[in-house]
């Protein structure tokens, strides 16, 4: 049986996984290697608990908060070691991380075939580490999976013009495993808000500022704090207790995330995947950021960028927001899908 190593370390990959792994597990022995980027129980082990992933076969103990360059080094190292020790035939990337970024190089160098799920993404702003590690990515790989066709344009304008498979997106499988178990967590109508990006919380003023307007907003916010957001707060002296409007949880697991943005009036977020997961929950999204790789999210002001004007927060919730598209995502079949065509290509080049 043909081998494939797929390679995960964050929350949105643990999701991305789920479904996937499932598909090529019907065609392929299939070795997950988790690189620790998360390995906080609440960003980690919950969501292997309920996705009901299996333990990972490889698992790198990376130590926290290193520097981009060291941490990236230290995943290359692991996984380098990994591909010398076994033979795959294919090495499965998500997305943009550092830990997608160390997959392509590792395994690229040894001349392995790469998969990269979500592939042609692009914000445009090379200022992003994720936007960094998705061009090398997608350069680097030998089939690229894309979610639209706008992706394919978009890896064709930079001269990548085979291999690019249009299949839809793989979150929007693991959103259809979940959906049916969500239920409400908050009884009073309330926004929800998650935040992690370092130009909205790495500065003191900046993050203070956004803090400020949530907490004066209509209604109650309900704020899933992610570590590095809780860090930073307590690094900058920003007490919870004063922000009397604003309920501080800690990150929530895959259902409860989805639970809170289904029963939500609103949601407020700087995070790619909470953008998709909110439209496919037919809520309304501002997005805290200048630019979004998910610009189909855009029409009908389903979703909405603020950045600067951080004082029209309040104003930008009652705007008016159109119809929704339900195709948005594909049919459920993305992961079927990626696993018959890698299949499919690792035996014609067998059969060659």
């Amino acid at each position: 049986m043909k081998k494939i190593l797929c390679i995960v370390g964050n929350r949105p990959q643990f999701i991305k996984h789920a479904p996937i792994r499932l598909e090529l597990a019907k065609l392929f022995a299939v070795s997950t290697l988790h690189t620790g980027q998360h390995i906080d129980n609440l960003m980690s082990d919950i969501f292997f608990q309920q996705l009901k992933l299996s333990t990972p076969d490889y698992f790198l103990d990376l130590p926290k908060n290193l520097p981009q360059g060291e941490q990236t080094s230290q995943i290359l190292t692991f996984i380098e070691k990994i591909l010398l020790q076994q033979t795959f035939d294919a090495v499965l990337v998500y997305g943009d991380t550092n830990s997608t970024l160390a997959g392509v190089l590792a395994a690229a160098k040894l001349n392995l075939s790469i998969a990269h799920v979500e592939a042609g993404m692009r914000s445009y702003n090379r200022s992003m580490p994720e936007e960094q590690n998705r061009v090398v990515a997608d350069h680097l790989a030998t089939w690229r999976f894309c979610t639209d066709k706008k992706d394919i344009q978009i890896l064709e304008n930079e001269g990548l013009k085979e291999n690019n498979f249009l299949v839809g997106d793989v979150m929007f499988d693991a959103f259809l495993l979940a959906k049916p178990f969500l239920n409400r967590l908050f009884d009073a109508k309330y926004y929800f808000v998650t935040l992690h990006r370092p130009y909205n919380v790495d500065e003191a003023k900046r993050l203070s500022q956004i803090l400020y307007y949530l907490n004066k907003l209509d209604l109650p916010v309900i704020f899933a704090l992610h570590p590095r957001t809780a860090k930073k707060m307590m690094e900058f002296k920003l007490l919870q207790s004063d922000f009397k409007n604003i309920y501080f949880i800690e990150p929530q697991g895959y259902i409860e995330n989805l639970s809170y943005q289904w029963y939500s009036e609103h949601i407020i977020t700087d995070s790619g995947g909470v953008q998709k997961e909110a439209y496919w929950l037919r809520r309304p999204c501002l997005t805290i950021r200048s630019e979004t790789e998910w610009i189909d999210t855009l029409k009908n002001n389903c979703n909405y960028l603020i950045f600067n004007n951080l004082d029209n927060i309040q104003n930008s919730l009652h705007r008016a927001v159109g119809d929704f598209d339900e195709l948005l995502g594909g049919y459920g079949d993305t992961s079927k899908q990626i696993a018959n065509i890698i299949f499919l290509e690792i035996m014609a080049v067998t059969n060659k």
